[in-house]
């Protein structure tokens, strides 16, 4: 059996793990993060970016359907709207401007 990656699954491999770590603890972006890692929550917005999704529902759904194919991406659960909105809202921008 042929497994071929995703574009999805290609793009997040160019995002350096442990770099992209080393920035959240700098920041302190998961300080009161409660099982809804940065990681999470970029690969989210990643993916809505993709989708062209419009809302958080169709965010939360999409990443609900192909969820199997992103455990290997450290997805295990897809993330609820009440946590995707409180984290785009309240977590520091600092981590998404660095260079």
């Amino acid at each position: 059996m042929i497994r071929s990656a995703s574009l999805f699954s290609q793009l997040l491999q160019q995002i350096p793990r442990n770099e992209f770590a080393r920035l959240v603890r700098k920041h302190r972006g998961e300080r009161h993060a409660k099982g809804f890692t940065c990681w999470t929550q970029l690969t989210a917005m990643l993916f809505s970016q993709l989708a062209q999704a419009d809302s958080l529902r169709e965010i939360c759904n999409g990443l609900a359907c192909c969820l199997g194919k992103l455990v290997h991406l450290g997805i295990d659960r897809k993330p609820t709207k009440s946590n995707l909105s409180y984290a785009n809202a309240h977590r520091p921008a600092d981590l998404t401007r660095h260079r």
